[in-house]
C-alpha cells in the first residue's frame, strides 16, 4: 500500500507494522524548484501520518483462531516447490502433508545454521500429529517419501542417520554422536512405540530429546559401557498417534518436552474415502524427491549461516511479543509454548528460505538473508500452530499436572512396579534419597498419576 505526500511516495513495508522502510521519488519532480514551505508541509504531514500509524499499531490484536485447521492462505504462501504435491490432498491430510514435508526437510540441511538470541540453532524440528484412527495421520509418511533419495544416499555412509523409535537412551545417544556431520531423525506412525520405550527403565530418553532440541551437549555413562558424549546433537522427530497416546509420551504439559514439539491435533471422526482421483500424486512425489536431492547437494556444499536483517528481526520480535501477551492472558503457564514456537518458526524460516533461494546459492556464499516471503508464511501459520498446541495442552487435566521432577521420576518407572523396585531405580538414576522417592510416590498417588492395589503401583495412562 502506498501513501503519497506531494510527489514523493512512501512505500509501506507490511512486515514493519506500519513503519516506512523505502522511499521512492518521482523522477519527474524538479527538487531544485521545490519550495522550502512545501518541504516543511510534507514533513509535517509525514510526522502526523507516522503518529497515526503508531497509534494504529498499538491497537493491533493478536488473535488465536478457534480451529487449528489451516486456511487456504497458508497454502497460498507455502513454498512453491511443495504446491504441486499439496494440491493432490484435501482437508486435514493437506495440513499434515505440509507439516510433515517441512519437518522431514529440516533433517537434511545439517550445514545450515543461524543464531537466535545469540544461541546456535540448526533447522531440526519435532512434530507430533494427533488424531483418531483412520483420519489421515498416516500421511505423515509423505514427508519421509520426499526425502527418500537423500535418505538412501546418506545411509550408504552413515547408518545412524535414521534412528528407530524403539531404542534405548544409550543407543539413541550413540547414534546422535556417530551421526554428528549429518544429524539424525526419528519417524514413527505410532506414538505407542516411543511411549513404550519411555516407560522402560533403560528407554528414558526424554532428557536427550529436550537437550537435542537446543543442541545442548549430552553425555551418558554407565558401568556396562564407556561414556558417550555428543557436543551438538541435531535431531528431527516426526511421530503420530491418538490423544490417548499423548500422555504416556509426555506425562505433563509442564514437562519441557511438551513445549519443544510442534503439535497438530484434531478430533474429527474418520470418513469413508471414495478413492477419487486427485492428481498424479506418485509422480509429484517422485519429481519432488529428485528436486530435493539436488537442493540437498547444493545447499550442503559448505556451511551456510542464515540471518534476519535488522528490520526483519525487529518485526519478528514485535510479532511474537504480541502473541506472547495474548497467550499469557489465556494461561500464563503456557507462555513457554510461545517462547519455543519462536525458535521453531526461526527454523521454519531457514527451511523456507533455503527452498526459495537455492538457485542463488554458490560455493562462495556462506551467509544468506531470510526471505520476506518466508516471514509472511510464518505470520499466517503461527496462530494456527498455537491453536493446536493449546488444544493439545487442554488434554491434560490440571489435577494431574506434574512438576518436572515428578514427571522425570514417572518416566523412569515401568508400567507396574513395587515400592522397592521404584526406590532402586530412582535412587540409582537420579542420585536422590529414599525419602525423596517415597514422597514422590505419595504425591503421584494424590495427583492420580499412579494407582495402587495392595503393594503394586500402576501408572495411569
Amino acid at each position: 500500500m502506498k501513501e503519497k505526500f506531494l510527489n514523493v511516495e512512501f512505500v509501506r513495508n507490511p512486515f514493519l507494522n506500519g513503519n516506512f522502510s523505502k522511499l521512492e521519488i518521482d523522477s519527474n519532480v524538479d527538487l531544485k524548484t521545490t519550495s522550502k514551505e512545501e518541504v516543511e508541509i510534507s514533513q509535517e504531514e509525514l510526522e502526523g501520518s507516522q503518529e497515526k500509524e503508531e497509534i494504529t499499531t498499538e491497537e493491533v490484536t493478536f488473535e488465536i483462531p478457534d480451529d487449528g485447521k489451516f486456511p487456504q492462505e497458508v497454502f497460498d504462501l507455502a513454498p512453491d516447490v511443495l504446491k504441486p504435491l499439496l494440491e493432490t490432498f484435501t482437508g486435514r491430510e493437506k495440513d499434515i502433508v505440509l507439516l510433515s514435508s517441512l519437518t522431514h526437510l529440516s533433517a537434511i540441511f545439517p550445514k545450515v545454521f543461524g543464531y537466535y538470541r545469540d544461541e546456535l540453532f540448526f533447522p531440526n524440528l519435532y512434530l507430533f500429529v494427533i488424531g483418531q484412527a483412520a483420519t489421515g495421520k498416516s500421511k505423515l509418511s509423505i514427508g519421509e517419501k520426499i526425502i527418500q533419495k537423500v535418505k538412501e544416499e546418506i545411509l550408504t555412509r552413515n547408518s545412524n542417520f535414521f534412528i528407530p523409535a524403539n531404542n534405548s537412551s544409550s543407543k539413541l545417544q550413540e547414534s546422535l554422536s556417530n551421526s554428528f556431520s549429518d544429524g539424525s531423525y526419528i519417524h514413527d506412525n505410532e506414538a505407542d512405540t516411543l511411549s513404550f520405550v519411555l516407560k522402560r527403565e533403560w528407554g528414558n530418553y526424554s532428557e536427550i530429546l529436550r537437550k537435542a532440541f537446543q543442541h545442548e551437549r549430552i553425555s551418558i555413562s554407565r558401568k556396562s559401557y564407556p561414556e558417550i558424549i555428543c557436543d551438538t546433537p541435531r535431531l528431527t522427530v516426526a511421530i503420530s498417534g491418538t490423544g490417548e497416546q499423548v500422555k504416556p509420551l509426555i506425562q505433563s504439559r509442564e514437562n519441557g518436552l511438551f513445549s519443544r514439539i510442534l503439535f497438530y491435533t484434531y478430533s474429527e471422526r474418520s470418513k469413508w474415502n471414495d478413492g477419487s482421483y486427485v492428481g498424479n500424486r506418485r509422480q509429484e512425489i517422485n519429481n519432488l524427491n529428485d528436486y530435493i536431492f539436488n537442493v540437498y547437494e547444493v545447499v550442503n556444499s559448505l556451511e551456510r549461516e542464515f540471518y534476519l536483517n535488522e528490520e526483519q528481526l525487529k518485526d519478528f520480535n514485535n510479532f511474537f511479543e504480541g502473541y506472547f501477551n495474548s497467550v499469557q492472558e489465556i494461561d500464563e503457564n503456557l507462555v513457554d509454548i510461545v517462547l519455543r514456537q519462536a525458535i521453531m518458526m526461526f527454523r521454519l524460516l531457514m527451511i523456507y528460505t533455503v527452498l526459495e533461494k537455492t538457485e542463488e546459492f554458490s560455493d562462495e556464499m556462506d551467509r544468506f538473508e531470510c526471505s520476506d516471503r518466508a516471514i509472511d508464511f510464518i505470520k499466517v501459520i503461527l496462530p494456527y500452530l498455537l491453536r493446536n498446541s493449546l488444544d493439545t495442552a487442554s488434554l491434560y487435566d490440571k489435577s494431574i499436572d506434574l512438576k518436572a521432577s515428578e514427571s522425570e521420576i514417572l518416566q523412569l518407572l515401568p508400567q507396574n512396579f513395587k515400592r522397592g523396585e521404584a526406590v532402586k531405580i530412582v535412587v540409582e538414576k537420579l542420585s536422590v534419597s529414599v525419602k525423596t522417592v517415597d514422597n514422590a510416590l505419595k504425591r503421584l498417588l494424590n495427583k492420580k498419576a499412579l494407582t495402587k492395589i495392595g503393594t503394586t503401583y500402576s501408572i495411569v495412562n
